[in-house]
């Protein structure tokens, strides 16, 4: 029984001397934080912390500090929460590659009151993603026909410089640059595994898909400049000025047919259709026309077949070359910022997506079963319209401010910009100095 008793008092003696020494450390060490685990995510970040001080530290505060890695970016204080607190979540995690955090904790020292406030600073956590930048707005983004998880961009700011994101991978595959670049402002268009593009004088790149290796050039006869142009079968039509004319791809030799045309934009449908629209100020169109070497036998005489057109009654939102999606059979458009939809047979309007939503919108994807993704300009959301009827079926929040919607094999991704945009119709220049980023949800 003796011996229980020494045990016991033994015990006693090493709690006590334990619990003496952990007071003593707290009251004569130095204020101190430990940073206890980060948990970051897509839509938040845990932090927790473990704080020790001396009796004669008094906590004021406590600030919960957030940096990115956007350029001439600061620290800046998300919230300041009690000085007891011991764990924070951010509920709005920037989409930024890198987003640091640490704590910012105000105290005075009743032993040294003439010291005033003081601040300590705790370790700084980062978490890194891989997030695919791009300098601006893309000027156009088109999917790959025969690669649908690979896009095709404009990056306007950086020399309009061809660039090709793989969304599997999640990165830029291949790039291309040009020479006089300014001159490049034609949409590209791609057949099958071949991309065309001509700039402003005529010359013509022919490009593979895959690498964006050159697999011919080519010189149109230009007098003028070239304002737009589409690839069917073995011609290239083009607009040089306001007059139309078409090279022979097997031959190279530009035939000038001096018949005034002068649609904004022409989009190949197959190896005779072409869908042109006309946009002005006050009024905008479109027209498929029926090109063939019959109608169109490379002399002055060139009568296409008007296949369907718009109503003359359209104003200058309804109809925007800038703003366009068909979907994959070819049946139906979107255009607009109002979201209007055509049918193809015979151009005439079902719907408009902003009478139904009331929201404006910024580009248009069809998915596999002809469901509607908008794009919301100036919010960070998405519109999800039904095929056929619609009918609004989700709206869908976003990090950036979203412009052109990706879909994927992985679902949908986004192009967005850090900053908003505001776009109101094909008499505006549709150049945005934004940043942005894709966003993967």
């Amino acid at each position: 029984m003796k011996y229980y008793k020494n045990l016991l008092c033994l015990a006693f003696a090493i709690l006590t001397l334990i619990s003496c020494n952990t007071s003593d450390d707290e009251s004569n060490g130095p204020l101190r934080v430990e940073i206890t685990n980060f948990q970051p995510s897509y839509s938040q970040m845990v932090l927790d912390w473990r704080l020790s001080k001396p009796e004669n530290i008094i906590i004021q505060g406590i600030s919960v500090m957030r940096q990115t890695s956007e350029d001439f970016s600061y620290p800046e204080t998300i919230d300041n929460i009690p000085s007891n607190s011991e764990t924070y979540t951010d509920l709005d995690v920037p989409y930024y590659p890198e987003v640091s955090y640490f704590l910012s904790i105000d105290y005075r020292d009743d032993n040294q009151p003439e010291l005033g406030m003081q601040t300590l600073e705790s370790e700084l956590k980062t978490f890194t993603r891989n997030i695919v930048l791009i300098k601006t707005v893309p000027y156009q983004v088109k999917q790959d026909p025969l690669n649908p998880d690979d896009f095709h961009l404009i990056d306007r700011m950086d020399q309009n410089l061809l660039k090709k994101y793989n969304a599997i991978q999640n990165s830029i595959v291949a790039e291309k640059s040009f020479d006089n670049a300014f001159s490049y402002y034609n949409r590209f268009f791609i057949r099958n595994s071949l991309l065309f593009f001509v700039n402003s004088y005529g010359h013509i790149d022919q490009l593979n898909t895959a690498d964006y290796e050159t697999q011919a050039n080519y010189q149109l006869n230009v007098r003028n400049r070239v304002n737009a142009f589409s690839v069917n079968a073995d011609r290239l039509y083009y607009i040089d000025g306001e007059v139309i004319n078409f090279m022979t791809l097997s031959t190279g030799i530009s035939t000038r047919l001096g018949w005034g045309f002068n649609p904004e934009e022409m989009i190949a449908l197959n190896d005779t259709d072409i869908l042109c629209i006309y946009d002005g100020f006050n009024s905008t169109g479109a027209t498929i026309y029926e090109f063939t070497p019959q109608n169109c036998p490379g002399t002055s005489f060139c009568d296409p077949v008007n296949l369907a057109y718009t109503d003359g009654a359209l104003d200058g939102n309804d109809v925007d070359a800038n703003i366009l999606a068909i979907n994959s059979s070819q049946t139906q458009l979107v255009t607009g910022r109002d979201g209007n939809i055509f049918r193809m047979s015979d151009l005439s309007k079902l719907a408009s997506l902003s009478t139904i939503a009331g929201e404006p919108y910024f580009q248009f994807a069809y998915d596999s079963q002809n469901n509607i993704y908008a794009t919301v300009q100036g919010k960070k959301l998405i519109h999800k319209f039904k095929a056929n009827t619609f009918e609004l079926l989700e709206t869908i929040e976003t990090k950036l401010y979203p412009l052109y919607p990706l879909i994927t094999s992985n679902g949908l991704y986004v192009i967005g910009g850090y900053s908003p945009v505001s776009y109101w119709g094909p008499y505006e220049n549709f150049s945005f100095n934004v940043e942005c980023a894709i966003e993967i949800f």
